[in-house]
Protein backbone atom coordinates (compact mmCIF):
# COMPACT_ATOMS: atom_id res chain seq x y z
CA UNK A 1 0.00 0.00 0.00
CA UNK A 2 1.38 3.39 -0.95
CA UNK A 3 -0.60 5.31 1.69
CA UNK A 4 -0.73 3.20 4.86
CA UNK A 5 -3.38 3.84 7.49
CA UNK A 6 -2.00 6.11 10.21
CA UNK A 7 -1.85 3.94 13.33
CA UNK A 8 -0.01 6.42 15.59
CA UNK A 9 -1.65 6.48 19.01
CA UNK A 10 -3.47 3.17 18.54
CA UNK A 11 -3.10 0.63 21.36
CA UNK A 12 -2.68 -3.12 20.87
CA UNK A 13 -2.39 -4.95 24.19
CA UNK A 14 0.64 -3.43 25.94
CA UNK A 15 1.86 -1.66 22.78
CA UNK A 16 1.13 1.90 21.68
CA UNK A 17 2.09 2.85 18.13
CA UNK A 18 4.45 5.86 18.26
CA UNK A 19 5.87 6.25 14.72
CA UNK A 20 6.23 4.58 11.35
CA UNK A 21 9.38 2.81 10.22
CA UNK A 22 11.12 3.00 6.86
CA UNK A 23 10.94 -0.81 6.59
CA UNK A 24 8.31 -2.64 4.55
CA UNK A 25 7.27 -6.28 4.48
CA UNK A 26 7.68 -8.31 1.30
CA UNK A 27 3.99 -7.56 0.61
CA UNK A 28 4.67 -3.82 0.96
CA UNK A 29 3.06 -3.33 4.38
CA UNK A 30 4.50 -0.75 6.76
CA UNK A 31 6.40 -1.54 9.95
CA UNK A 32 5.54 0.56 13.02
CA UNK A 33 7.59 1.40 16.12
CA UNK A 34 5.54 0.63 19.22
CA UNK A 35 6.19 1.54 22.85
CA UNK A 36 5.43 -1.16 25.42
CA UNK A 37 4.03 -0.29 28.86
CA UNK A 38 7.41 -1.43 30.31
CA UNK A 39 9.18 1.34 28.33
CA UNK A 40 10.87 -0.76 25.62
CA UNK A 41 10.23 -0.25 21.90
CA UNK A 42 9.50 -2.90 19.31
CA UNK A 43 9.23 -2.68 15.52
CA UNK A 44 6.09 -4.50 14.35
CA UNK A 45 4.63 -5.06 10.86
CA UNK A 46 1.16 -3.57 10.40
CA UNK A 47 -0.38 -6.95 9.59
CA UNK A 48 0.63 -8.21 13.07
CA UNK A 49 -1.15 -5.31 14.83
CA UNK A 50 -4.74 -6.21 15.51
CA UNK A 51 -7.20 -6.42 18.38
CA UNK A 52 -9.03 -9.23 16.58
CA UNK A 53 -8.42 -12.90 17.24
CA UNK A 54 -7.16 -14.77 14.21
CA UNK A 55 -4.97 -17.71 13.29
CA UNK A 56 -1.86 -15.60 12.79
CA UNK A 57 -0.27 -14.46 16.06
CA UNK A 58 -0.84 -10.81 16.86
CA UNK A 59 1.94 -8.86 18.53
CA UNK A 60 0.71 -7.25 21.77
CA UNK A 61 3.89 -6.72 23.83
CA UNK A 62 7.66 -6.24 23.52
CA UNK A 63 9.97 -9.22 23.26
CA UNK A 64 11.00 -8.95 26.93
CA UNK A 65 7.43 -8.98 28.27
Amino acid sequence: PSNPKNRIGEIYGKLTVVRSSNRRTSAGNTFWWCLCTCGKEREVPSDALSNKLRKKKNVTECKEC
